[in-house]
């Protein structure tokens, strides 16, 4: 129409409101990463490290590498691997296809063993579709069923195996990233083949200087006696807690910074209205009995 004029400001705005059916689903990937991510740890900048080991090994004729993320439950599995995928995004110097894959997202729940089947092979028929693409399967072991006994659904596992175990078409190159909190079962059942060497664990905050770089990279705390002294808060916090999973420790400091007494409280209070977040949570699940 006349007198409409369109700027560069309204082309961008009308890619960013897109959903890209190939490539990088951002706001998929940011859903995982509510926080940011913070390279809290040595272990952290390692996984880092052989992560882009990892990304170099890949051949650009054709191939495949799959990691297992393993640990329980909140230490930060979900927001690593796609922390891992924008970086590989960056290291690769192109946008590859990218898939976060949870039975929340597919709508999966209740659904038989053919629906599961045909949608992981449209996943890997999309995937083989980009000469550079990579995976993320959530929580794994829900896509077959895991449950207490254990039992499961055998051919959706014996699909799934197969298609990890498949090479990609010549010059194509795939990346299959997977979370569990259920290491110890999967490898009873030798569900883990597929991972073979790439099996990275995560364990829940043990030493003061990682807590510590979180709540600095979280801007502190300001109290009743001033700017809180943050080395002191982390051991304290570990004193109580024992250990801290990374996703609840974001979960306390925001916690912590909604109470509109913060700044009239003292540190030993503060470490107090902190670690009560623990004693209210409801305990973990307990972990799937292992195959005798």
């Amino acid at each position: 129409p006349r007198g409409v004029t369109v700027t560069q400001a309204d082309l961008e705005k009308g890619v960013q409101e897109i959903h890209p059916l190939f490539g990088i689903d951002r706001a998929e990937l940011d859903r995982c990463l509510p926080c940011g991510f913070h390279k809290y740890s040595p272990v952290v900048e390692a996984i880092t490290a052989r992560f882009g080991n990892l990304l170099r090994s890949l051949r650009p004729t054709g191939d495949v590498r799959s990691v297992l993320f393993e640990g329980p439950r909140w230490v930060g599995k979900t927001a690593l691997v796609a922390h891992l995928a924008q970086l590989a995004q960056r290291e690769a110097g192109l946008s590859p296809f990218v898939k976060l894959v949870s039975v929340e997202d597919l709508n999966l729940q209740g659904a038989g063993t053919a629906q599961r089947i045909f949608t992981i092979s449209k996943i890997f028929e999309d995937a083989y579709k980009s000469p550079f693409s990579i995976l993320i399967f959530d929580d794994y072991e829900t896509l077959f069923e895991l449950c207490p006994g254990p039992r499961f659904e055998a051919p959706v596992v014996a699909h799934l195996l197969r298609c990890f175990n498949r090479q990609p078409p010549p010059g194509h190159r795939l990346l299959i990233m997977a979370t569990t909190s259920e290491y110890p079962t999967l490898c009873s059942l030798h569900f883990t083949h597929p991972f073979m060497a790439n099996i990275i664990t995560l364990r829940p905050l043990v030493a003061p200087e990682e807590v510590q770089a979180i709540l600095q990279a979280e801007g502190g705390f300001h109290i009743a006696e001033g700017p809180a002294p943050l080395g002191e808060l982390s051991a304290k916090l570990l004193r109580r807690c024992g250990s801290l999973p990374v996703k609840l420790l974001y979960a306390m400091v925001a916690q912590a910074k909604a109470n509109p007494a913060l700044a009239k409280l003292t540190l030993d209070e503060l470490v107090a209205d902190m670690g009560e977040m623990i004693a209210a949570l409801p305990p973990q699940a307990p972990a799937v009995a292992p195959a005798s």
